[in-house]
């Protein structure tokens, strides 16, 4: 994608699928921001730095797994990321309108969600995933909320789908559809809704 060429930073989810995705990324002298696994550290995310990390001589083949990019990526807090040029989320369906979901926790809309709330994306940066063809499916099969993000483009092993989405994006995080438990498992996530909740009583 030419998205993805002249792209500076990336964001991509943590989980193994997407590993060759992250070690690309590295390759290519691209900033890889990564969420901690389930956000269960005191930190968000891992900022990797393909120069930084040539530095101190670690591979980017073990930078780029979970393991790796926790131990060795910079911690960084959301308001700390830079403007993010493109997205790849994990996703267990897709379909070719755009429609995705992923394993449940709902991690994936609540990042992009605080993206949007804290000006991290532009309106134009591409949401994407990689995903086997199998798990390609028919649209009524997804069921899309409204505070769910929709694909611009998918790769699977036989093609790659522009999905020429119409579906307009959140603007934000619906806070009322966060769980109980997230507030309870992710530690940082009440602190977090003080300070988006805040920067919009100021916008």
């Amino acid at each position: 994608m030419p998205q993805w060429n002249a792209a500076r930073t990336v964001k991509c989810n943590p989980d193994p699928p997407q590993i060759p995705v992250r070690l690309r990324a590295l390759y290519d002298g691209k900033i890889v921001y990564a969420p901690v696994p389930e956000l269960l550290k005191p930190f968000p995310f891992a900022r990797l730095d393909p120069d930084k990390l040539e530095a101190r001589g670690i591979q980017f083949e073990l930078a780029a797994t979970s393991q790796g990019f926790v131990e060795h990526g910079d911690p960084v807090e959301f308001e700390e990321m830079e403007l993010l040029d493109f997205v790849v989320v994990g996703c267990v369906a897709v379909s070719r309108d755009g429609g995705r979901t992923g394993k449940g926790g709902g991690f994936a809309d609540l990042e992009l969600g605080i993206f949007r709330e804290l000006g991290k994306l532009r309106p134009d940066t591409p949401i994407t995933t990689t995903v086997h063809s199998s798990q390609v499916v028919a649209q009524d099969e997804l069921v899309m909320m409204d505070h769910d993000s929709a694909l611009h483009a998918i790769a699977t092993e036989r093609e790659h789908i522009e999905t020429n989405t119409s579906r307009p994006q959140p603007d934000g995080v619906a806070w009322d559809k966060v769980q109980p438990d997230q507030y309870r498992d992710i530690p940082f996530l009440e602190e977090l809704r003080t300070r988006v909740l805040a920067k919009r009583k100021t916008a």
